[in-house]
């Protein structure tokens, strides 16, 4: 029953095993597709009759691991109210996926007592290949009505071609006596499936789409067609709520069928049409697709804690098995005509494609009501029309979580949580000669030598509750945080993305955690790898670090939160932008209407010039002077943009040290981060950055010393 009602998902099994131990039983099912980001797992619990006789309040503790013991095991813990007179009730939980996952301890209580034969481990098949080492994640939207087959744009998408180019994937060969395009069916059988490559497919239900945007948050790129768009926004104004705050976060939305229902979440003339030296000829193309290389076919396999290509393991390697040249197989597909190898004329490209940005993220319209296959020309001049960092979520998002970063020791709280050298090196030195000359001399004098037997231990002690009790004063009693926080406003498409990167360090216990809305993502920086080499899970160990669902929020404590010692978060969250920074040339002035205050502000007008305000409130209006580029620099100092001179390098675990998404260690700027340094080097013309006060409600934590923190707000002008 889950797995029809739920796309794409499977059910890993059931517990207790019978409805008659507890009255129910809870099935628990999981998306196929893992990666970087929010996992959604799907509990439905069913009554042992017809419906549910009372209430019933279930507490769900999940414990995601794989076989090696990392650094982040945590479990998952959340509450499931059941109404009485439920025929059933069906709840997703977003597990965040700091690491792949092969395997879910679940346990189930009741009003706090254990459910009898309420706990089990149960094993995700392939979930740590289609995750370990991905490049891109692909949702697809199953139209609802897709077995009419009364519109071209029902049929589901042949998502072949997009397997080759986004994850380096083969070139699957196409005979001339078969059609050039797969079946509705045969295309949802292939994107289901695993894929010999780093790009995966997760298939969307029309109907069954989240309205949280964490939910799509696994995901680099989502495919659907206009018509299904719209009628989502029509009847599910909430899932395309969560479309729209997902893309403006850094998604990228592929929209086919355009001309059927143009897309109407921004102007028309916020779309460009691509350049022409985009579309790649038949040379170009050929060199693209590394035609001489062979077309390796073979699966991806676990090896290790590494998935690679079944060819590249040493006891299939030595099989000798032959591919085909990536050539030859081009070859025969242009000599059969098959829609991949196709070429066109430039124009005949362009003319189709639209792109725009939304956000931090990229829509692109295609006007084709089914442009699949479609060819590699078509699809390579596609994906060239985003930015640098924009399909791979390590590159936008800014972090490989297993893999841990360099920049993690840039924003680290400076003496706190350290020994204090200076203070030791004195005390011990006063008592080296109060115990040593001093004392000795003192008692020798009064025939009382054998006191030292006595002062010399009580002195020590002293000393040392000294030099712990000065540590104590010196951390202070409050937490401390150092955050530096990131704030993007779109005026156009009504969004603000706000990111941080924060350091905690606790100077005692503090039971509550680092506690943040559920609809922000939070993801923790390492300064190594998180694996710890050659040590096994073995069974399901208990840990301190937890994440716990309540209400509306979602808290990390234990281990995510500890005593003195720093810990560093990635967190990021998309909110309604409420107004925006205007600036009339006519009367140079700045109006800011949005609910901050700006300490200084810094606007590049319609023309190129620069001009400065401070102390601009909500809600109020000033006018600016003039300035230059230099201010820029002063703006942005040492507290927003420090130095990397003395940064450290990655400390990397031998063979676990390997990142596990591509992400290569010291490249870890986010879309957003790299935004601002390149605007910290010239500001585009009609822009605006501004310092702002820190706001204390994203950082988590109450009763917090906030040390060389500060808020960049940054976007353009209307």
């Amino acid at each position: 029953m889950v797995a029809t009602l739920l796309a794409e998902s499977i059910s890993l099994g059931i517990l207790p095993p019978r409805p008659g131990i507890a009255g129910y039983v809870v099935d628990v099912a999981i998306e196929t597709v893992g990666g970087n980001g929010y996992h959604p797992i799907h509990l439905t619990v069913s009554p042992q009759g017809s419906q549910f006789v009372r209430d019933r309040r279930l507490d769900v503790t999940i414990t995601p691991r794989n076989d090696y013991l990392t650094d982040l095991d945590f479990s998952f813990r959340t509450e499931i109210v059941v109404p009485q007179g439920a025929t059933t009730y069906q709840t997703t939980v977003l597990v965040p996926q700091y690491c792949a996952w092969d395997r879910l301890g679940v346990r189930l209580s009741e009003d706090g007592v254990p459910v009898k034969s309420g706990e089990r481990i149960l094993r995700v098949k392939d979930l740590r290949i289609r995750g370990a080492s991905q490049v891109e994640s692909v949702g697809i939207v199953l139209a609802a009505d897709a077995n009419v087959q009364d519109a071209a744009w029902k049929r589901f998408p042949d998502a072949r071609v997009l397997m080759t180019l986004l994850g380096d994937g083969p070139i699957l060969k196409g005979e001339a006596k078969l059609p050039g395009r797969l079946s509705h069916q045969a295309s949802q059988d292939f994107a289901k499936q695993l894929q010999p490559a780093k790009v995966q497919f997760r298939v969307l239900e029309e109907n069954k789409l989240d309205h949280r945007w964490l939910a799509h948050s696994q995901l680099d790129i989502l495919v659907i067609a206009a018509p299904i768009l719209k009628r989502i926004q029509e009847e599910q104004p909430a899932a395309a709520k969560a479309i729209q705050q997902w893309v403006a976060a850094g998604g990228n939305l592929w929209v086919y069928a355009n001309s059927l229902a143009p897309f109407d979440w921004l102007e028309a003339d916020a779309f460009q049409i691509p350049a022409r030296s985009l579309v790649p000829g038949e040379t170009g193309l050929r060199a693209q697709l590394d035609l001489k290389s062979p077309n390796d076919t073979s699966p991806l396999v676990l090896n290790g804690l590494m998935v690679a290509k079944e060819s590249q393991v040493y006891s299939y390697a030595r099989k000798e098995e032959k591919f085909q040249q990536r050539g030859a197989v081009f070859d025969e597909l242009k000599k059969a005509k098959h829609p991949f190898a196709k070429i066109k004329k430039p124009a005949e490209i362009t003319g189709q494609l639209r792109s725009a940005t939304y956000g931090l993220g990229t829509v692109i319209t295609i006007s084709d009501e089914d442009p699949f296959p479609g060819s590699f020309q078509f699809w390579r001049t596609l994906i060239g029309m985003h930015g640098p960092k924009q399909l791979a979520w390590t590159d936008r998002v800014g972090i490989d979580v297993p893999t841990g970063a360099d920049k993690y020791w840039m924003w680290l709280i400076p003496s706190v949580g350290q020994p204090p050298v200076n203070a030791f090196v004195f005390l011990n030195t006063v008592f080296a000669l109060i115990v040593g000359p001093v004392c000795y001399f003192y008692f020798r004098r009064r025939g009382r030598l054998y006191l030292l037997y006595f002062i010399a231990p009580l002195l020590a002690l002293l000393i040392t509750l000294g030099i712990f009790g000065y540590a104590l004063i010196s951390d202070g009693v409050q937490t401390q945080v150092r955050t530096r926080q990131i704030t993007w406003v779109d005026s156009a498409s009504g969004y603000q993305l706000q990111q941080n990167r924060q350091t905690y360090f606790a100077a005692s216990g503090r039971e509550e955690g680092i506690r943040l809305p559920d609809d922000v993502a939070l993801y923790p920086v390492q300064y190594s790898s998180i694996y710890r080499d050659g040590y096994y899970n073995r069974g399901m160990r208990e840990v301190e670090a937890e994440v716990v669902e309540v209400n509306d929020d979602r808290v990390h404590r234990g281990d995510f939160f500890p005593s003195r010692r720093q810990v560093q978060y990635l967190t990021l969250a998309v909110n309604e932008a409420m107004g925006c920074v205007r600036f009339s040339e006519q009367d140079s002035a700045a109006t800011n209407e949005l609910e901050l205050n700006f300490e200084k502000l810094l606007v590049r007008d319609f023309s190129g010039k620069y001009w400065i305000v401070s102390n601009l409130a909500a809600g109020e209006s000033q006018v600016m002077r003039a300035t230059d580029q230099t201010a820029l620099t002063e703006l942005l100092g040492p507290t927003v943009l420090p130095s990397e001179v003395e940064v450290p390098k990655l400390q990397r675990r031998s063979y676990f040290g390997i990142g596990m998404g591509g992400q290569v260690p010291g490249d870890e700027l986010s879309l957003l981060e790299s935004r601002l340094e390149l605007w910290a080097a010239r500001m585009p013309t009609s822009s605006f950055l501004g310092i702002a006060e820190v706001e204390q409600g994203r950082l988590g934590v109450e009763d917090v010393r906030i040390l060389d923190s500060s808020h960049v707000i940054m976007g353009r002008l209307p």
